[in-house]
């Protein structure tokens, strides 16, 4: 049936309750007036696009593995791994292209200068099915990595990496979040984090994991991530059910929720918000393993007072992402009816899944289940996007890298920062952690904004926030249009720290990776008193470049990546001929 309601009539529907005597239980967001949403036609989908889903094949798994040889032979080993990866989700258990794609990827690792890796590949192709007939060359294999990796001249160089810590404290409260952040309410600004001390340019001041957190397809040199820990170049194992994930070979898939995700049927459209909301109730039906605890604390956080007994980290983290602003009085009726018709496909997911129909099956605990989802579908808006630079090529300028996306989080502190497009701080992500550093001076009680977007100084950011979070900017910029005119004949270019500091982006990133380590920090600290000496004009052209530029270095400080020095090279290309 046809919605009735106008567009321009918003409804206030969420964590309503019943007007009937029966008061403690919400109302049925799926049999409102005027737009009945009927759960069988879903749960008929469902069971079709389950029945539907795409099975283990070995000749598609073997079409994938010769594409991958055709990119080995090019030397493009990152690529050639992505279609190793792909053969070895598509491999059917327990037959020989298991083994073969394990044994190709190790080629890759060998090749890449990642010999541990390479070993563990070559004992994973041993242990699944290795065709006899070429268990002389596995070994052979084996035997040539062991004696690389146990002589002294082919020891390959690890690159120092910087791995990205707290500049201060860990907050009592938050891990990862240092000490000196807090978060903070009022009217104008809602839910928001200050800093109760100074903050120069270049301290880390967040290092968090996310409550819950979604890979995202991305097109990029051909990386690989777990989709657990989201860590990359790894010795990828596959799902033995399903053709969609990959995770570390020691323990990720053990720690993950994939149990209850595997081979879920997932809808195209909105289907990253779909799995966000999927992931975050079952981190939250862990957490509460009692509905009745989990209904009351809900409630506590919706009269706005602090829920009694949770002494368990991760409920303070479902208490700090269920606070997030949801919006809800802001949307249109339009938009609440697509909200509410994604909530019934989730519920009725759900419903699928043991752990979800066994413990709400009373008809209180399911209105809640269905109110708990449309808040969560809301607050999703929240997640924050994790990107990768990628490079077209080794040869490739740091200066034409890209932005890529590879995850979407849900963070317990980083999502409670607000947005403008000129932030104090910079963010991005290394593996599943949100890194934030400090990007502009910030005294003792202001507070920390971070950009929401991507598309940071663009004015594509303007509609963009205002449709995916329903507010307008009032940053310095977007308050103050005539800036741009008054700067855009500044010129810092001419001063030597811009020349100093704007180097880095001008090589390629194993040039930069090759550079001595006092080298990298004088580019760091050249690059920070630019942006310290230009602070009262930010944003002009020439400060956005250095930040731009500070932000790729400080990723690729924390970033790990081995590479082989010229005489690993030539001693392994002697035992590869031997």
């Amino acid at each position: 049936m046809k919605c009735l309601i106008k567009k321009s009539e918003p409804q206030s529907i969420l964590w309503k309750k019943c007007t009937s005597e029966k008061s403690d239980i919400y109302i049925d967001l799926f049999k409102m007036k005027h737009h009945v949403i009927h759960l069988s036609p879903i749960e008929s989908r469902l069971e079709k696009a389950e029945s539907a889903m795409p099975l283990k094949d070995n000749r598609v798994a073997k079409e994938y593995r010769e594409e991958g040889k055709e990119l080995f032979a090019q030397k493009k080993y990152p690529n050639a791994m992505k279609k190793f990866n792909k053969s070895l989700k598509l491999a059917e258990n327990e037959t020989e292209e298991v083994g073969i794609a394990y044994a190709n990827r190790s080629s890759c690792f060998f090749h890449m200068n990642m010999l541990a890796e390479c070993m563990v590949d070559l004992k994973l192709a041993r242990k699944s099915n290795y065709p006899d007939h070429l268990i002389p060359k596995l070994e052979k294999r084996i035997s040539q990595c062991s004696t690389l990796m146990n002589n002294r001249r082919s020891k390959v160089h690890q690159f120092d990496v910087r791995e990205p810590t707290l500049s201060f404290g860990e907050h009592k409260k938050f891990a990862g979040v240092a000490e000196c952040l807090e978060i903070y309410s009022d009217i104008e600004y809602g839910r928001h984090v200050i800093t109760n001390r100074d903050l120069e340019i270049g301290q880390t001041i967040l290092v968090e994991r996310p409550y819950s957190i979604i890979p995202t397809k991305y097109i990029g040199i051909g990386h690989d991530r777990c989709v657990h820990c989201f860590k990359e170049l790894r010795n990828f194992v596959a799902c033995e059910n399903c053709i969609s994930s990959r995770f570390c070979y020691d323990g990720c898939m053990d720690m993950s929720n994939h149990s209850l995700s595997c081979n879920l049927p997932i809808p195209k459209t909105n289907s990253e918000s779909c799995q966000l909301v999927l992931e975050i109730l079952f981190k939250t039906n862990e957490a509460f393993p009692d509905i009745d605890v989990l209904t009351k604390t809900v409630e506590s956080l919706l009269k706005g007072k602090e829920p009694i007994g949770l002494t368990n980290a991760i409920h303070r983290d479902f208490c700090s992402i269920f606070q997030l602003t949801t919006n809800h009085d802001k949307r249109s009726a339009d938009q609440i009816q697509k909200l509410r018709n994604t909530s019934a496909f989730i519920f009725s997911t759900l419903m699928q899944i043991p752990d979800f129909n066994l413990k709400f099956t009373k008809m209180k605990h399911a209105r809640f289940l269905q109110h708990l989802i449309l808040h969560f579908l809301h607050i999703s808006e929240h997640a924050i996007d994790l990107y990768q630079y990628v490079q077209r090529d080794e040869k490739a300028k740091l200066m034409t890298c890209t932005k890529k996306h590879y995850a979407s989080g849900m963070y317990p502190f980083g999502c409670a920062m607000n947005h403008s497009c000129v932030p104090n701080i910079s963010w991005f992500g290394i593996n599943d952690r949100l890194v934030c550093k400090v990007i502009r001076p910030i005294k003792r009680g202001a507070q920390i904004f971070r950009s929401y977007s991507a598309l940071e100084q663009n004015p594509n950011v303007i509609p963009e926030l205002d449709d995916r979070y329903q507010f307008k900017c009032e940053c310095f910029t977007c308050s103050n249009v005539i800036w741009c005119q008054l700067t855009s004949a500044v010129n810092c270019s001419q001063d030597k720290l811009y020349a100093d500091a704007i180097k880095p982006i001008f090589m390629t990133a194993q040039e930069i990776r090759h550079l001595p380590r006092n080298q990298l920090l004088s580019y760091e600290q050249k690059a920070i008193e630019f942006l310290c000496k230009y602070d009262t004009i930010h944003p002009v052209n020439d400060t956005i470049a250095i930040e731009k530029t500070l932000q790729i270095l400080w990723i690729l400080l924390a970033s790990k990546f081995e590479f082989a020095s010229e005489s690993c090279t030539e001693h392994k290309t002697k035992a590869m001929k031997n």
